[in-house]
């Protein structure tokens, strides 16, 4: 009990934060060839979108987006999204549309290739076995 309650304290001082910033954020922003790459940290309210990330992407309230690699941590309350992920996802729906080397944690994980998963909903499209529910593994 004392641990939720701690969570949800932090939680609301997280989104306290970032309501009265509307962004929080300690990030290196890199343009290149017209593609936006985070490295470092991206903490924002409603949405959190980039072609690569290197580091920690938090969205609270939206989609955390990845359009290609995301090496680190996404996290995010719908939805987190990536490419291809290297790390872990903590989301109630984590997606990688490509290989997951890591961990996602949610109530839906789908990968399109390899990965580790704990959830209700576990696919991993190409795994030995595609979908298990609580656990799936497959490299």
């Amino acid at each position: 009990m004392k641990k939720i309650l701690a969570g949800l304290i932090i939680s609301t001082l997280i989104a306290t934060m970032a309501a009265s910033q509307e962004k929080v954020s300690d990030k290196q922003d890199e343009v290149q060839e017209g593609k936006r790459y985070i490295n470092g940290m991206s903490m924002e309210l409603f949405y959190s979108g980039a072609d690569g990330l290197n580091g920690f992407q938090c969205v609270l309230l939206g989609p955390a987006n990845v359009r290609e690699t995301a090496n680190g941590m996404q996290a995010s309350l719908p939805v987190s999204i990536a490419g291809e992920m290297n790390g872990f996802q903590f989301s109630l729906v984590n997606v990688s549309k490509g290989e997951t080397n890591g961990f996602q944690l949610g109530l839906v994980n789908y990968s399109k290739k390899s990965g580790t998963q704990l959830g209700l909903i576990n696919v991993i499209k190409d795994g030995y076995i595609p979908f298990i529910p609580i656990f799936n593994v497959s490299y």
